[in-house]
């Protein structure tokens, strides 16, 4: 099983504090919330990259982390969702479902995102993208109406009939009446 790489920020700390006094690799993993051996992965590596203690200033963290772990690939994962046209066909078309565009992506990346964090991500962009304009309402002073969704079958002792839903929501207490309308 391969290992996974060491947060790139912790790269450095590692290699710092093994070189003070010399450290042990507990030691040094206990400062920087890690367990021994992935102390010791980080020094393996440093020292088959040639690496040495002081670091060159000009090595950031991104730099150091491709010496250790090589150029970093670009995985399936790395596809994320077009979450500009997710929301624009969610508002387009009145029975799509962020479940049926999930299933979409995955046909075209297999090894994608899942659909709960496919959703969770979703989400977080959506939230940055669409600020929230709080209204006040004076209590009596606003109704809003309107029919909602497709229409529905009523089931009703003189017979089944179509009808649609009539929504009215009073603007400060949101109280809502629903009433199916023929």
């Amino acid at each position: 099983m391969p290992k996974r790489r060491i947060a790139r920020h912790k790269i450095k700390p590692i290699l710092r504090l093994s070189h003070e006094a010399g450290r042990s690799q507990r030691e040094t993993a206990r400062p920087c919330g890690l367990s021994q051996p992935p102390v010791q992965t980080v020094l393996k590596r440093a020292r088959e990259a040639g690496l040495a203690c002081p670091l060159p200033e000009e090595l950031n963290e991104e730099a150091l982390a491709a010496r250790l772990y090589g150029e970093r690939r670009a995985s399936a994962r790395d596809a994320e969702p077009d979450f500009h046209e997710v929301r624009r066909q969610l508002k387009e078309f009145r029975h799509v479902t962020l479940e049926r565009l999930w299933q979409e992506y995955r046909e075209g990346c297999p090894g994608g995102y899942s659909y709960s964090h496919s959703c969770a991500l979703y989400a977080r962009w959506h939230q940055s993208r669409d600020p929230v304009l709080r209204q006040d309402h004076k209590a009596g002073e606003k109704v809003f109406i309107d029919y909602a969704g497709p229409t529905v079958t009523v089931h009703a002792p003189e017979g089944e009939f179509e009808a649609q839903l009539f929504v009215a929501v009073l603007g400060a207490s949101s109280c809502t009446y629903v009433e199916a309308s023929r």
